[in-house]
């Protein structure tokens, strides 16, 4: 994976913790993963967002309770087959 340098202009007492709990080789890795994660539950939100909404109750009266929603996964899995690969 290719790498570019910046520049980040961070708050004290954040620097000093990273300091203090962050190996000074393992820092730039750390500060990566944290971002990288941070960013993926941005656009997970961003996902919601844009989705919240589209399954609506008039759409949807199986899913009522959770009575409804248990009854309805039943119903639904019973009707998988699962392939009889004993006499394979």
């Amino acid at each position: 994976m290719t790498t570019e340098k910046i520049t980040l202009s961070l708050p004290t007492t954040l620097v000093e913790q990273l300091k203090a709990l962050v190996p000074p080789r393992q820092r730039s890795a750390f500060v990566a993963e944290t971002l990288r994660e941070r960013l993926e539950e941005e656009e997970t939100l961003a996902v919601l967002e844009e989705t919240a909404g589209i399954c609506s109750a008039e759409d949807y009266p199986y899913w009522d309770t959770d009575e409804d929603i248990d009854r309805w996964l039943r119903e639904f899995r019973a009707s998988w087959t699962v392939p009889d690969f004993s006499e394979a």
